[in-house]
């Protein structure tokens, strides 16, 4: 049985005559695939036993749950593969708008000039580095009151160097101000390296993380009772003391400067959904530094490493901040922040600043801050698991070295 939050609880467990009727609407209007395949059928009579919880975020068993009680709602119904250990992933659907400058308001929507179209199932469309879009979703979703989303990046989008993200005036926030009815989730997409093929129906370039809602990240004293087991960061096969990673309520990540992959390239368009197919060389450079520095060019994408080895237990969730100070302002260090369950090693950071920069071996590079699950999550068990980075996207093939 799922353990939901104490804020949770005060809005799910209402009267036991109300909850049957939510329960049976929440099925029929479900988005969940085969709900009994995933123990979403229990006796009603068990629900008033959930035990309260410190979690604020929700694991992929929560939220089939969750959907399946019409708590969160979406629709069309999802492919099952797109709920992911604790996010969600929404496709693309029908209609855009495109910029030849970046906005920051839906409301300019309709203002400020650009060109609108619609992008049918199965359509290509191909967005451009230098310009600014926005796109509706194919599915629609209704949040109620206690609980909220939070949008990000696919990870292989940002390493495309691709900025994605919900598009409100909570700007990466979904909240039920907004999505108190079925509506679709606007959301942006503004490459900086290379331009994205983009196909209607199919193209999932983003997920929502959805959390109790004003609820915040694990705070310093409770990541220190976690550190060492279900959050580590390794140097090598070395625990790194907690007092130095500790970073303003976070954990400081530190740059790898040995080797980095810089793009090169920017004229063919890549089609995101695509495994192995595109031949690296063609779009990066392979940087290979002696010295400790990294010299970054303007505008231009660079995949770097962490020092850190980072292990996450199956119940904690990781996102890692878009811009830290400590590394230089104006560089953003991570384009795509969601650090699954279940993770475990180095990580792949994507930088880009649109002025010239050094960076040297060591100094702060990432800032993650870390939640709980309402329950252990399925264990994160994709391309990037056991990563030696820099990796390149998964789009590319493997980089074969000079012999």
């Amino acid at each position: 049985m799922t353990v939901l939050s104490n804020r949770t609880l005060e809005k799910r467990i209402i009267s036991m005559s109300e909850l049957a009727t939510e329960f049976v609407v929440g099925i029929s209007r479900s988005t969940i695939i085969e709900p009994e395949k995933h123990g979403l059928m229990p006796d009603l009579g068990e629900i008033g036993n959930f035990s309260p919880s410190d979690a604020r975020s929700f694991s992929d068993h929560s939220l089939f749950e969750l959907l399946s009680y019409g708590d969160i709602v979406i629709d069309p119904r999802l492919d099952e593969d797109q709920i992911q250990p604790a996010t969600v992933e929404l496709r693309v659907g029908k209609r855009f708008w495109e910029f030849d400058a970046a906005i920051n308001s839906a409301s300019l929507l309709d203002k400020a000039g650009c060109v609108t179209g619609r992008l049918e199932e199965g359509e290509k469309l191909v967005c451009k580095p230098g310009h600014f879009y926005v796109f509706q979703t194919l599915e629609r979703l209704k949040l109620p009151p206690f609980i909220e989303g939070i949008s990000d990046a696919k990870s292989s989008i940002g390493r495309l160097g691709t900025l994605v993200h919900g598009f409100s005036e909570d700007y990466t926030r979904l909240t039920h101000n907004y999505f108190n009815e079925l509506k679709p989730v606007l959301f942006s997409v503004e490459p900086l390296a290379f331009p994205i093929e983009v196909v209607g129906g199919e193209s999932r370039l983003f997920q929502i993380l959805f959390r109790d809602f004003g609820s915040s990240f694990l705070n310093a004293s409770e990541l220190q009772k976690f550190y060492g087991e279900e959050i580590s960061l390794f140097s090598g096969d070395k625990l790194v003391d907690f007092d130095k990673v500790l970073l303003d309520g976070g954990l400081k990540l530190t740059l790898d400067t040995k080797v980095a992959y810089e793009s090169c390239n920017g004229h063919t368009p890549i089609n995101p959904m695509k495994k192995a197919e595109y031949d690296p060389r063609k779009h990066f450079s392979k940087l290979n530094m002696t010295d400790g520095i990294l010299v970054i060019k303007p505008n231009t994408l660079y995949l770097v490493s962490s020092r850190e080895r980072i292990k996450l237990g199956n119940q904690l969730v990781g996102r890692l901040s878009r811009e830290v100070p400590y590394a230089g302002y104006g560089l953003m260090t991570h384009l795509a922040g969601i650090i699954n369950p279940g993770n475990d090693g180095l990580i792949t950071m994507e930088l880009f600043s649109t002025k010239r920069m050094y960076l040297s071996h060591g100094q702060p590079i990432g800032h993650l801050f870390v939640d709980k699950l309402s329950t252990e999550a399925t264990p994160y068990s994709g391309i990037y698991q056991n990563q030696e980075a820099p990796q390149l996207p998964k789009q590319f093939s493997k980089w074969e070295e000079d012999h």
